[in-house]
């Protein structure tokens, strides 16, 4: 799985500003794919706010273990998270 978390993905970037959002517009299935892409079991959850929530969960676990790559994916895309 590690390499999803590329400094080129954005997922983490996008992810949050729709998170964010009150209204959801991605897709269930969408959402189901990315989930299983991120080894998540997207049954376990019953909307898509807490399924994108746990999403956005993985990105920072990664990111608290892996603070060079944190910094990095930061100054990559110009903005602080």
């Amino acid at each position: 799985m590690s390499d999803i978390f590329r400094l080129e993905n954005d997922d983490y970037l996008w992810f949050r500003c729709f998170y964010a959002d009150k209204v959801i517009t991605l897709t269930r299935d969408y959402l189901n794919m990315v989930a299983i892409k991120y080894g998540i079991n997207p049954t376990e959850y019953k909307n898509k706010r807490l399924l994108l929530k746990q999403i956005l969960s993985v990105w920072e676990d990664y990111f608290e273990t892996h603070l060079d790559f944190y910094n990095n994916y930061e100054e990559y895309h110009g903005c602080e998270i």
